[in-house]
């Protein structure tokens, strides 16, 4: 790990309301072979993020909010977010993703796409690139309000990164 990164239970508040049960909380914590966004699968290929962490948060149901925050060399974000978007990095999703537009304050640049589970279940993909940190987002079972719960997220976690004061956040 090149730096450890903070820890964001805070974020909690921007995760969507569960409407059975109460959500539950996993902290993975300080792992840099995390995936970019959560949801793909990574091939061990360098080169790799520098430092990781994820949380997870789950529910009755099939219904899960994921979020990973990974640190990149200095100079490689902008790299890290763009082989997210086509889908051609060291991590890749299984399922194919149709984009979808977003707006997250804040960051360098946001992206989001829609998929399903083999079950039909839906899902929403987010990324958003804040200097050398990619934010990534994965919310299963989301339902119509999926898209803007990610832009939440994202928006939420990226400028904790920032206010958090963490060099990478500015591309130092």
């Amino acid at each position: 790990m090149a730096y450890s990164i903070p820890d964001l239970v805070t974020a909690v508040a921007a995760v969507p309301p569960a409407p059975v049960g109460s959500w539950q909380l996993q902290d993975s914590g300080q792992y840099r072979l995390q995936p970019v966004v959560p949801g793909q699968a990574c091939s061990s290929r360098a080169p790799f993020n520098v430092a990781g962490r994820q949380w997870s948060w789950y529910r009755e149901g099939f219904a899960s909010v994921s979020v990973t925050v990974t640190g990149w060399r200095a100079g490689r974000g902008p790299a890290a977010f763009d082989d997210v978007v086509r889908d051609a990095g060291i991590c890749r999703f299984m399922e194919e993703q149709t984009p979808v537009e977003v707006d997250v304050p804040g960051t360098a640049n946001a992206w989001a796409a829609t998929s399903s589970l083999q079950n039909g279940v839906p899902v929403v993909h987010g990324a958003a690139q804040v200097g050398d940190v990619v934010v990534g987002v994965e919310i299963t079972g989301a339902g119509s309000q999926g898209v803007h719960q990610v832009e939440q997220l994202l928006g939420a976690v990226a400028s904790g990164m920032v206010t958090a004061r963490l060099p990478a956040a500015t591309g130092t």
